[in-house]
């Protein structure tokens, strides 16, 4: 049986355990960070944890995750803007072969799907 592109996501087994997983890393992890960060050096040297970054990245992590997430924003936004063609670009015209319209008189309404967006932006615009 083969899966439609529009079904939403199945609710398997894998996915549940996963997510599970998934989760469990982050709560262990956290954990190891707060005890990296907060339990005193000669605590951890003494329970045979020696090698520790140094504390100033306890300190420095945070705000540099959140930074990173805020500027993620910012940089999704630039590009979308460098992704976007100009406006007069021939790539945003959707139709396949775009018809003469010359022959028609001026109150002849053409059909919207075959105007040049260069005519739109004219009459909308004044450009």
């Amino acid at each position: 049986m083969e899966k439609d592109a529009k079904s939403p996501p199945s609710l398997v087994p894998e996915r549940a355990t996963y997510g599970f997983v998934s989760c469990l890393l982050c709560y262990v992890s956290f954990v190891i960070y707060l005890m990296w960060a907060y339990i005193p050096r000669s605590y951890q040297e003494w329970m045979g944890l020696t090698y520790w970054p140094n504390k100033f990245f306890a300190v420095a992590i945070p705000p540099f995750l959140c930074v990173l997430f805020l500027g993620s924003f910012i940089i999704y936004e630039g590009l979308i803007f460098i992704n976007t063609a100009p406006v007069d670009s021939p790539d945003i015209i959707s139709v396949s072969q775009k018809e003469n319209y010359d022959y028609l008189s001026a109150e002849t309404i053409t059909p919207i799907e075959e105007l040049s967006i260069i005519d739109v932006n004219k009459s909308l615009y004044s450009i």
